[in-house]
Order: structure tokens, then C-alpha cells, then sequence
């Protein structure tokens, strides 16, 4: 016969793993739909629980969005943070930072999208977990200082034009994939394979001429 202690351990157990069934499903439909599009019924039925449960763990689609949001770049910007800050060549971050952003891109191929969507609807979302990973405005400001000096050119530019690089051929797979490659899912994801080392070579290059 189980004890107190027992039957605790096993409550928490399921706790845990309703709450990553919620997550889960709720990271699927979000991505597929975004925050409008998205109904909390449809949540519940992927996860196999009812509508009750689920408000239970998460008492809005609002908390729930931001649950799976954060979820999904918390890691990467205090990735990004940790690359900005670190003892190394710019071209060693510029590297780092392809590779991290463009990690999550393809690991969440409907993020773009769901980024840009989401950003017009409410940025502060998005904003709010930027400075919980540690980059808020004042370091931020220092580590453009810094490669400004360093550079010769605006960090800014350079930081945005290096994201438009990385973000635009996901968030316009449809377009891409059917003018320039004739549907062929295959080749398209052959040439964003590619793409991670063609951005770094090119930003490189720049920064080096």
C-alpha cells in the first residue's frame, strides 16, 4: 500500500506530465495558427484532456501563448546574450549567432511567421522575454558601443540585416520553394541547409574587406 509520500510523488508525476502534454500541444496549434487563430478546445482535444483540465493548468489562452513563447526563446537569447558578451572575435559571434537563431528557425520551421504575426499584434510579449534573458536595453547599448568601435559600422545594421538574412527565406518558404526551386521541398531544404554557412561567409567577408 503506497504512503503519504508515495501517492504525493506519483500526483506530481502526472501533474508534470499533463503540463507537458498541454505545452506541447498547445506549441503545435499556436505555431500552425498563432495566438488569433488558435482555440483552446482545439488544445485540449490534441492533448487529450477536456476544456475544464486544461484551463485548470492554464487559466487563459494569453498565459498559455506566453508559456509556449517563452519557452521557445528564453534559451535562445540567453544563448545569444551569453555569445554577445563572450571573450571572442566578432566573427566568432556573428558565427555563434547564425547558428543559434538559426537552430531555433528550423527546429520550429513556422516560427518566422508566427513571429512577425504575433509582433504586430503585441511586440511587448516578445520584449518582455528579451529582457528576462538578460539583455536589457543599457547592456545592450554597451555591446553595440563596443563593436561600433571595434567595427567601423553600426552594430544595429548589421544585427538586423543579419536576422532579415537568416528569417525571410522561412517566413517565405511557400513563395521561395515555388518560383525559384518548382516545389521541390527536397531541394529548398538542401539550400537552407547551405544557407547557415553562405550568411556567415557573407557577413564575414564584409566585416573583414
Amino acid at each position: 500500500m503506497p504512503n503519504d509520500l508515495t501517492k504525493q510523488l506519483i500526483f506530481m508525476q502526472k501533474d508534470i506530465n499533463t503540463e507537458g502534454k498541454i505545452l506541447q500541444a498547445a506549441r503545435k496549434i499556436f505555431l500552425q495558427k498563432g495566438m488569433t487563430g488558435a482555440r483552446m478546445q482545439e488544445i485540449a482535444n490534441e492533448a487529450g484532456i477536456n476544456k475544464a483540465l486544461l484551463h485548470y493548468y492554464f487559466r487563459s489562452k494569453d498565459k498559455l501563448f506566453g508559456a509556449i513563447f517563452e519557452d521557445i526563446f528564453t534559451q535562445f537569447f540567453k544563448n545569444a546574450s551569453g555569445d554577445l558578451l563572450a571573450d571572442i572575435s566578432i566573427e566568432e559571434k556573428i558565427s555563434l549567432l547564425v547558428d543559434s537563431y538559426i537552430k531555433v528557425i528550423s527546429e520550429n520551421p513556422y516560427v518566422p511567421l508566427f513571429i512577425l504575426n504575433e509582433i504586430n499584434r503585441d511586440h511587448t510579449i516578445l520584449k518582455n522575454i528579451i529582457l528576462k534573458s538578460g539583455l536589457n536595453s543599457q547592456l545592450l547599448e554597451n555591446i553595440f558601443s563596443e563593436l561600433k568601435k571595434n567595427l567601423g559600422v553600426d552594430p544595429k545594421q548589421l544585427l538586423v540585416s543579419m536576422l532579415g538574412m537568416c528569417v525571410f527565406p522561412y517566413a517565405a518558404r511557400p513563395l521561395l520553394q515555388s518560383v525559384l526551386f518548382d516545389d521541390d521541398r527536397k531541394t529548398f531544404d538542401q539550400f537552407l541547409s547551405e544557407r547557415k554557412d553562405f550568411i556567415k561567409s557573407m557577413l564575414i567577408k564584409f566585416l573583414t574587406k
